[in-house]
């Protein structure tokens, strides 16, 4: 990132300002010291403690997990930290799935202080989510406050985002930076999407939110890269809304339609984007629908196809046994076929 050398003069300008948080039509807010005091305060009873207690046996995470520290074939059953975000006043509760490896006990501590049981509802190790419920006992609250989801679509690169976590172990911790990029991968599977930010963000601080500066929450914090400063992610919002119905009937099901691709040398796509089949699986909805080896994928279900990571990413989250209009390229000639998704097998 180039930086002027009279940003810091600028910066100091906005956060001194006595302004109140409001603009003119299309005009960026306008911050002030108070602006993160307020955000918090008004967040920071969505956000919530969660304590695993590990069962006792040796731990089998795999050597290359980016999220959380490990010790292999150390016996673990004392309890882990980790974040989560109240989603529904029913005490619906977002958080990552690695939170809850080897869970043999939840339990879910607010903002207020109270402490309370928790179900696991929905798991999908693949976005690395999870979805709790919480058990009210007799005299315990059983309204609770809810998040308001925001449009992490509509993020933009440089905007000001706010974390409220737990690192290790220290409750309701806010750190606060810039959104550092969009669309990331980490390469370990073919549907991530991450926000990148500069917060803070730390072992415990997984599963809680990243708020815009509106007080919405744009993402679920969830990675660091260990081995550099200022470098976390997020799981998009919109990615997670897309997720939340299979998650609350226990598992999520993903499209699939049995095809290898790749980015297509440019000496054989006419047009600017696209994605090359090198394979077609037999027996696959591909095989079905007529596709072949060196056909290219231009759109599928209407969503233009600019980089070989979309395809896996929009038929995962397609329906199942939906008959989708596929238009493509086939010895540099358009064509559309319909083909009917079917189901991702572990």
């Amino acid at each position: 990132m180039r930086r002027t050398r009279h940003a810091p003069t600028v910066i100091g300008a906005i956060l001194l300002s006595a302004a109140p948080l409001t603009a003119s039509a299309g005009a960026p807010p306008v911050l002030t010291p108070r602006t993160f005091v307020d955000l918090v305060r008004a967040q920071r009873a969505v956000v919530v403690g969660i304590n695993v207690t590990l069962a006792a046996q040796p731990s089998k995470l795999p050597q290359n997990h980016p999220f959380v520290p490990q010790q292999e074939g150390e016996a673990e059953s004392a309890p882990s930290v980790g974040t989560g975000l109240l989603i529904d006043p029913n005490g619906l509760i977002l958080t990552n799935n690695h939170v809850l490896d080897q869970a043999a006990q939840v339990s879910v501590t607010t903002w207020e202080g109270d402490r309370f049981d928790a179900l696991i509802v929905g798991r999908d190790p693949k976005a690395d989510l999870a979805l709790l419920r919480l058990k009210p006992k007799p005299g315990q609250p059983t309204v609770f406050p809810a998040a308001r989801l925001g449009d992490s679509d509509a993020a933009e690169v440089g905007e000001w985002v706010a974390a409220i976590g737990n690192p290790f172990g220290l409750d309701q911790t806010l750190t606060v930076g810039i959104l550092s990029g969009k669309g990331r991968a980490l390469g370990n599977s073919p549907y991530e999407e991450y926000l990148q930010t500069d917060a803070s963000i730390n072992p415990g601080s997984s599963g809680g939110p990243l708020f815009n500066i509106s007080g919405e929450v744009i993402g679920l914090t969830t990675a660091m890269n260990p081995s550099g400063q200022g470098i976390g992610f997020a799981i998009p919002i919109n990615q997670i809304k897309l997720l939340l119905p299979q998650l609350l009937e226990g598992k999520v099901r993903r499209g699939w339609i049995g095809v290898m691709i790749q980015n297509p040398p440019s000496a054989e796509n006419s047009h600017a984007s696209g994605v090359l089949i090198t394979d077609v699986m037999d027996d696959s909805p591909a095989a079905r629908a007529g596709l072949l080896r060196g056909d290219i994928i231009l759109e599928f279900d209407g969503a233009p196809m600019t980089h070989v990571r979309d395809l896996p990413r929009r038929v995962a989250v397609t329906e199942i046994g939906k008959q989708v209009a596929v238009k493509l390229l086939r010895r540099n000639k358009p064509l559309t076929v319909t083909i009917t998704v079917g189901e991702l097998k572990d």
